[in-house]
């Protein structure tokens, strides 16, 4: 399934942020609606050597309990993103290590993707995902993203069963999004305006979550044998 590209907008929230924000949607009438933790396995590859005005993000998201899985591609051309995504069953992810896949599967494109741009697993983020004013429909969405969690993969376990949080690791932010196909919501001018907002890259959390990766092996290797907490950092909100 492709999505028709819509504007794009993502921001990087304080707790404090955070909940003055909800306050201020339920104040607008906004109910919330709090979907099960999702989980996202992000794949890189390769710098490529023709530069391009796009940039491309590809993923593997797991939705809550379910047994299946979502093989996406998102791309963004300045505020704008579209999206790719098929479902698959979690226990066919395996068939993306394989070498030849059966054409007829609907993930193939993205076994495709895996081979012609050596795209190799990176990152596993998990994270709850708040929806803000769910009665909106598909054109108009705005997220919250909070609990965020960080892992290096390993297998395609953790996808497959959401009982599987051992090794994970904190990252202490928050991810607003807006998400339009026509002119910016009258809601989300109130929001913009009310915390001066501002925008920051839509791939801002795969940098900070990699950065927080390898703060923590790094201090992993400078101090094997001592026991104690990870030391926590607080990205603070850009306000205009």
């Amino acid at each position: 399934m492709k999505y028709s590209p819509r504007s794009e907008y993502t921001f990087l929230l304080t707790d404090a942020v955070v909940e003055a924000v909800l306050t201020a949607v339920r104040r607008d009438g906004g109910p919330l609606s709090t979907v099960d933790c999702l989980e996202d396995r992000y794949y890189v590859g390769k710098p490529s050597k023709r530069p391009s005005s796009k940039s491309r993000q590809y993923r593997i998201r797991r939705f809550g309990c379910c047994g299946a899985v979502a093989l996406e591609c998102k791309r963004w051309k300045d505020d704008l993103a579209s999206l790719r995504q098929t479902h698959v069953d979690a226990n066919d992810l395996p068939r993306l290590d394989s070498v030849n896949v059966d054409k007829k599967w609907p993930g193939k494109w993205f076994h495709k993707e895996i081979v012609k741009k050596q795209l190799s697993a990176c990152l596993n983020v998990g994270f709850e995902r708040t929806v803000l004013f769910p009665e909106a429909s598909d054109n108009c969405r705005l997220t919250l993203d909070r609990n965020i969690r960080l892992k290096t993969p390993t297998s395609y376990d953790t996808l497959a069963n959401s009982d599987q949080d051992a090794g994970f690791v904190s990252l202490q932010s928050n991810f607003l999004r807006m998400k339009f196909a026509d002119a910016l919501p009258l809601r989300f001018k109130r929001l913009l305006y009310k915390f001066q907002l501002l925008p920051v890259q839509p791939t801002t959390l795969m940098t900070l979550a990699q950065q927080r990766l390898a703060s923590t092996e790094a201090n992993s290797v400078a101090s094997p044998n001592q026991v104690g907490t990870l030391n926590k950092e607080t990205i603070q909100c850009q306000l205009g």
